[in-house]
């Protein structure tokens, strides 16, 4: 499903070059979960970011779903992160003015415009709020939620479009060790349920042990 090919990275600031990514080869197979360990600034969210297109290597390539990402022009490759990527941050990104409901229901409002039919939407996002365990928040706005119950939110908002590719970006890095666990553990069988391909970035090596297969970013480079 992904295959990118000597990634580098590198960023400028005050006259200096700081090379966070030197020369990455990976290859993610479909339907598999992945974990990218390693320590805070070792590059582990940039490079999810440039494998889901959200930013542009500085040299090197990235094939997803048969294209060549970063040959793709602007419209295309927001068309192809919303309707066939899904995305689940540390920090959640909820939209603090809808409620829950309207924020997992988002994504597809974006994809389908005008021609949405609502009530199908509703139906989809009320299957996964209550797979996530958050049927009775539906009318909560974000800000009256939990850390976990807003990572959840987060969670069923990325699924909402059936993505083929879930990134998920430290997800329980501000939570506790408890409710991390649980969120992980959710993740883990909506994967199996689904056979969605996901990728797991984070310093926590124990919550890593659940993936199919663990890589190790360090200077610049993986390791098994």
């Amino acid at each position: 499903m992904i295959e990118a090919t000597n990634i580098h990275k590198v960023y400028t600031a005050a006259g200096k070059e700081l090379e966070v990514l030197k020369g990455v080869d990976l290859v993610i197979r479909k339907a598999s979960f992945t974990a990218i360990v390693g320590p805070s600034g070792a590059g582990k969210s940039t490079l999810l970011h440039i494998l889901g297109g959200l930013d542009v290597p500085t040299r090197g390539s990235v094939r997803l779903f048969g294209h060549d990402l970063y040959t793709l022009s602007d419209a295309a490759l927001s068309v192809l992160r919303n309707r066939r990527i899904g995305f689940v941050f540390q920090f959640y990104h909820l939209l603090t003015e809808f409620t829950v409901l309207e924020n997992v229901c988002m994504p597809a409002l974006i994809a389908a415009g005008r021609k949405t039919r609502h009530g199908n939407l509703r139906g989809r996002a009320l299957e996964l709020l209550e797979k996530t365990g958050l049927a009775d928040r539906i009318h909560h706005f974000p800000g009256q939620l939990s850390g976990g119950e807003q990572q959840r939110v987060a969670l069923a908002r990325a699924l909402m479009n059936r993505p083929e590719l879930l990134l998920c970006d430290e997800p329980t890095g501000n939570l506790d060790s408890a409710t991390g666990q649980n969120i992980i553990e959710l993740l883990l069988r909506i994967q199996q349920q689904t056979d969605m391909t996901v990728i797991l970035v984070t310093h926590n090596r124990e919550l890593a042990a659940v993936a199919h297969k663990t890589y190790y970013l360090k200077d610049g480079l993986l390791a098994h």
